[in-house]
């Protein structure tokens, strides 16, 4: 099983609930996830306050794990794309997520799509595929969106924007592309 240092407490540092006496250090604890004995390969660890649990996809495997911070219990996701076996790198599987209105949005390396997930069943309510291989995701509240970035295309990098409408019947729908320019400075 392959260890993941919970070093979370850096990521929600500024919330009460993880609030540290000065005079004491972080501690970091080694939570190991099913199915990563070789490695599970993910882009990054998101921390949803209102579930109070750390996101982590756990690329290959096709499960996004929920871990309590507190306890380090430990839940999992499952339905997305995996492999059998590790190739080092976070090109396999899901390997970011973020959640917002009662979901959460998860991008698929594996078959280039974005699923929104009910929190409550755990089920996958919406799916949209994505234009290229995706990178980070994240969910902007104030708008109803998901973005989710593309940067490995070699024709067209750009971030993905998605309008979410939750309801009897969630959706995800292609709102924009915006285009990033990648500049490159020689010091």
């Amino acid at each position: 099983m392959i260890t993941i240092f919970i070093a979370l407490m850096l990521m929600v540092g500024s919330d009460p609930v993880f609030a540290q006496p000065a005079n004491t250090s972080l501690q970091s604890t080694a939570v190991s996830i099913p199915g990563g004995k070789d490695g599970i390969g993910f882009d990054d660890l998101n921390f949803s306050k209102s579930l109070h649990k750390v996101l982590v996809p756990a690329g290959h495997t096709g499960k996004l794990f929920l871990i309590d911070p507190s306890s380090y219990a430990m839940t999992s996701i499952e339905g997305f794309s995996f492999s059998s076996e590790y190739k080092k790198g976070h090109d396999t599987g899901i390997s970011s997520a973020d959640e917002g209105e009662g979901f959460i949005f998860v991008a698929d390396h594996g078959i280039h799509k974005l699923d929104a997930v009910n929190i409550k069943t755990g089920a996958i309510v919406a799916t949209s595929p994505l234009a290229s291989d995706p990178d980070f995701v994240r969910y902007i509240e104030a708008n109803h969106e998901v973005w989710v970035t593309e940067p490995d295309d070699k024709e067209k990098k750009q971030v993905e924007v998605f309008t979410f409408t939750a309801g009897d019947k969630p959706t995800l729908s292609h709102t924009l592309d915006i285009s990033v320019v990648e500049m490159v400075l020689n010091l």
